[in-house]
């Protein structure tokens, strides 16, 4: 047994795209810019950061966007959100320009994402199969299961689809509960930037969900029973 959620495919999608239209609007009559950069940052805000600073590269320079960043307040969850979306990019242009804009620390790494005290991220799933049209019927409610494989990564299960997600995650949750639930699903972008995940840490015993990691050894449960650690 996994841990297991369930989403209508069709809400999610308006719900989503309500958020990035209201962020939309508000930026572009905080901002005064084009169209294009008011999108791009109101991607960032709604915690879909890679596509947001794809279309902030393709339609701004870094010297623009460190003039625009500086009326635009970036919480802890943004950096972190941006950070754990672009630390396995294979995109070289793309990490160059990101660093050029200076949101992101030299520095930063997990251990920094902590200290700023953050405990939800939404992080985008790499596919077993880039086939994601299953995902893109409104009329389907979502099946979401998800456990650590061997190599300690999260695996999370839409529908059969399995999306992988970075081994900084696996960090940033350590042994503490979490609970994951289907955040985004959009319909531009490439096949590792359009799932997207909410990934909380439950601190309180009222807000964890039972989760089970099926890969756990016998004789590993078998030492917590003998030692009255209860799983």
């Amino acid at each position: 047994m996994v841990q297991k959620h369930s989403h209508n495919i069709g809400f999610l999608e308006f719900t989503t795209k309500k958020e990035i239209l209201n962020a939309f609007f508000m930026f572009k009559n905080i901002l005064k810019e084009k169209d294009e950069i008011a999108l791009g940052i109101a991607l960032i805000k709604s915690g879909y950061a890679l596509p947001g600073l794809r279309v902030l590269y393709r339609y701004s320079t870094a010297d623009t966007l460190k003039r625009i960043f500086s009326k635009v307040i970036l919480l802890p969850s943004d950096i972190a959100n941006i950070f754990f979306q672009t630390v396995s990019l294979n995109d070289v242009k793309l990490r160059k320009f990101v660093n050029s804009v200076g949101i992101l620390s030299k520095e930063i790494d997990v251990k920094s994402i902590e200290e700023l005290d953050v405990k939800e991220v939404i992080i985008n799933g790499f596919p077993d199969d880039i086939n994601l049209t299953k995902l893109k019927d409104n009329t389907i409610v979502s099946s979401i299961n998800y456990y650590v494989d061997e190599s300690n990564k999260l695996v999370v299960l839409v529908n059969g689809l399995r999306f992988f997600l970075p081994n900084e995650i696996t960090q940033f949750v350590g042994k503490e509960n979490l609970s994951i639930q289907l955040k985004a699903i959009l319909n531009f972008g490439f096949p590792d930037e359009r799932v997207f995940f909410r990934i909380t840490k439950c601190m309180h015993d009222s807000d964890t969900t039972p989760y089970f990691d099926p890969m756990i050894k016998i004789d590993s449960l078998i030492a917590k029973i003998e030692a009255e650690e209860f799983v």
